[in-house]
């Protein structure tokens, strides 16, 4: 059976990112190292490898968590657990909300099916906004941030089991 997870946490899980922004291009890579469960809480350890025209790449490990109530990374949650179209979460400045569960997205990487997208506002729409489509066994696909003051898109470029 097929992983439907939006943010799945499997042991060698690669995702490789492109990444625009106004500091210019860049790539980065998510591999996820190690997976563990405990009383209910799945954590894995996440190394994250960002390359930089001109820079040395910079490689940093952080842990992502997945409870009966979402998925957490950098300490916030990421996506709220069970999965609901119209959920609405904060974190500060950013208003979230799933915005649909039927999304077909093309990438680099293919076109996905079935993708969940979360909308955001920053500020209340003052800052800008921005949205995020994960593919149900990849995890994130697209982010497109329209912040006034640092807007991004970065898309997934190759993934691997």
């Amino acid at each position: 059976m097929a992983d439907k997870s939006y943010f799945p946490l499997k042991k060698g899980l690669v995702l490789e990112y492109k990444s625009d922004s106004p500091e210019g291009a860049s790539t980065f890579k998510d591999e996820t190292i190690a997976v563990a469960t405990k009383k209910g809480k799945t954590t894995a350890t996440i190394r994250k490898t960002i390359e930089a025209p001109g820079k040395p790449p910079e490689v940093k490990e952080h842990a992502v968590t997945r409870d009966a109530k979402g998925i957490y990374e950098y300490g916030e949650k990421q996506l709220p657990l069970p999965v609901k179209l119209g959920k609405k979460w904060v974190i500060s400045p950013r208003e979230y909300k799933i915005t649909s569960l039927t999304e077909t997205v093309t990438v680099p990487a293919g076109t996905f099916k079935d993708c969940l997208q979360v909308s955001y506002l920053i500020a209340g729409g003052d800052g800008g906004s921005g949205e995020i489509d994960y593919a149900p066994g990849v995890g994130c696909i697209r982010h497109r941030c329209d912040d006034e003051g640092e807007p991004f898109e970065y898309v997934l470029t190759h993934w691997s089991k």
